[in-house]
């Protein structure tokens, strides 16, 4: 659903024009190109050739930094940034993008306990600015800290949807695997 309609994607592209954004896992930027290069890149499409304004392109990518509270700038190379840093980029595309809907796949995986609190920030500030963010992870306690609502899905099925002030990480457990951890470890 969105807006509280149904609705079916034919491809990426008319998800994102619907206002819906994908943080991979693993960052999908471009190492060769700058920060704002990155952030336009597919803006483009259309019919006809496309005028780029590059000092507009930058001011733009400054803004959007600066929302995000980072030190990164529009010039600065891709190639050399760490995985946090290019997750703040894919972050600012998708604002970038307008996008109403982040989905964040396992953003945490390769950060260090400092970047993910850095990015746990960074996604209290979407939620401020009225972002729905889809986070998917498998660590309950980062799950627990971040979480209006908790979904658990196994095999590909809803298994339980709550409030997430309404569940513990034991209850969590028991929705993934069918079993509580005491029960797993014995």
């Amino acid at each position: 659903l969105m807006n509280g309609k149904p609705i079916r994607f034919k491809d990426p592209h008319h998800a994102r024009e619907a206002g819906i954004a994908l943080i991979h896992q693993e960052p999908l930027t471009f190492q060769d190109l700058n920060v704002a290069e990155n952030l336009y890149l597919g803006h483009t499409r259309g019919n006809g050739k496309p005028v780029i304004n590059w000092r507009e392109l930058y001011k733009k990518t400054d803004e959007l930094l600066e929302l995000l509270n980072v030190h990164i700038r529009a010039k600065d190379p891709v190639r050399g940034m760490s995985i946090a840093d290019q997750q703040m980029v894919e972050i600012a595309c998708a604002l970038s993008q307008n996008a109403r809907v982040i989905i964040m796949d396992e953003p945490t995986a390769a950060l260090s306990h400092g970047e993910a609190n850095t990015l746990f920030k960074t996604i209290a500030r979407l939620k401020e600015q009225d972002k729905a963010i889809v986070f998917i992870g498998h660590r309950l306690e980062e799950i627990m800290q971040i979480a209006d609502r908790v979904t658990v899905l196994r095999d590909g099925e809803l298994v339980n949807e709550r409030m997430a002030h309404d569940i513990t990480q034991d209850d969590i457990v028991r929705m993934m695997v069918g079993r509580t951890f005491k029960e797993l470890i014995v």
